[in-house]
Formats: structure tokens, sequence, C-alpha cells
């Protein structure tokens, strides 16, 4: 678009009433289905809300020798259940209302990391 164009449009808006420039302000501000921003300036959606497991992995890693070989339902810093399966920790983690615990398998410190295989 050439500079004159631009004045001519600048100067078109300089005479709408009030309700039209809100329009056109509410129109430009809304995002073109013709022109989609460059992918480098989308934000990244997680398809699933994620969760800090912040306290939960220093829980771990203070009571790993306790818990050795045991499965374990955490919230925060505070342990749920620890239980010899999977199922029990988190059917104790659903009865307390906890839907995003963390249900892990405790390892000791001196375990191989899986290769799964």
């Amino acid at each position: 678009m050439s500079q004159h164009n631009l004045e001519e449009i600048i100067s078109d808006i300089g005479a709408l009433s009030p309700q039209d420039r809100r329009r056109l302000r509410i129109a430009l501000q809304e995002p073109s289905h013709s022109n989609p921003p460059p992918i480098s300036s989308r934000k990244a959606t997680p398809a699933f809300p994620t969760k800090d497991i912040v306290r939960e992995t220093a829980w771990l890693e203070e009571h790993r020798d306790e818990y050795a070989g045991r499965w374990v339902a955490l919230d925060g810093d505070r342990l749920i259940l620890s239980g010899t399966t999977a199922k029990e920790v988190h059917a104790a983690a659903k009865a307390e209302g906890v839907a995003d615990a963390l249900i892990v398998k405790v390892t000791s410190r001196d375990a191989l990391p899986f290769a799964g295989f």
C-alpha cells in the first residue's frame, strides 16, 4: 500500500462517527483468519494442564530411602498414602478428592535407570 493511500485512509477514519470508529477499532483488534500471525509469534498451549511438581520432587528426594520399592500418592509435600500397588494409592488419592496427585513408585538411590526393554 502506498503512503498516499494510507493518508487517504487515515483521513477517512477521521471523518467516521465515534460509534463507527469504535467498531473499526474492535474489528482491527480481532485476529484475521485470512492472515494468521507467523508461527514464531504464536504461543504454544499445552494440550492438557500441567502441574508444578517441585514440592513432590523434594519430598521424594528426602524420603526416597524410607519408601523405596513402594508406591506413593503425593499432594505437594503431603503423603496421601504409600502402598504396594498403584491402584490402592490412586484410590486413596481419589477418595480424598485429590485429582492431580502424583502417583509414583519410589526407587532406591542405587537403582539402575529403566532402559525401556
